[in-house]
């Protein structure tokens, strides 16, 4: 896929021949932005290491018919990829154009703020928390998954929301 090599303008002639279904899906239910995010799972891209990577999400994401909120079989978004995987770069280009769903729950009531949170990706975290305003059980579903990995920074950024506590006496206590 050209997009997985970061062929700008590849993907440019691509998009815009108009022959391209976008959100065409595979067997397990995931479009070709699944396939570009997955494509760098493990890398950790950045923007100071792959500034290209964000040009071709960006022009993936300014076609008119693409669903960046689209689930997979397992009820996944691309966003609850780039948080599991700690792709910042993506999880931010993502949640802060309003494409995000930091809280759209997967078949097993997983969403990417637990997700990154588990992980410990602080700044995607915190990034999140910016962008989106999180009912009390989604932050504590994070927060129980941050606990059990034994990532207390996270865990601390979810406190400081000031939303915690009104959930579940004790929160600080776990500090």
């Amino acid at each position: 896929m050209a997009a997985n090599a970061a062929d700008i303008d590849i993907v440019d002639i691509l998009l815009q021949s108009g022959k391209v279904d976008v959100n065409i899906k595979d067997k397990k239910g995931q479009t070709p932005l699944f396939a570009f995010i997955l494509g760098y799972a493990g890398y950790g891209a950045d923007a100071s290491e792959h500034g290209e990577l964000a040009d071709v999400l960006l022009r993936l994401l300014s076609h008119p018919k693409i669903e960046p909120r689209a689930k997979d079989k397992m009820q996944r978004t691309p966003l609850f990829y780039a948080a599991t995987e700690g792709l910042e770069l993506f999880a931010r280009i993502l949640v802060e154009g309003g494409r995000g769903g930091a809280a759209d729950k997967d078949k097993l009531g997983r969403t990417p703020l637990s997700q990154a949170a588990a992980k410990g990706h602080e700044e995607i975290v915190r990034r999140f928390l910016a962008a989106e305003d999180f009912d009390e059980e989604d932050l504590r579903f994070a927060y129980e998954e941050a606990k059990k990995k034994g990532r207390t920074e996270v865990m601390r950024r979810l406190v400081d929301t000031g939303r915690l506590l009104r959930a579940k006496e004790g929160t600080q206590a776990d500090l």
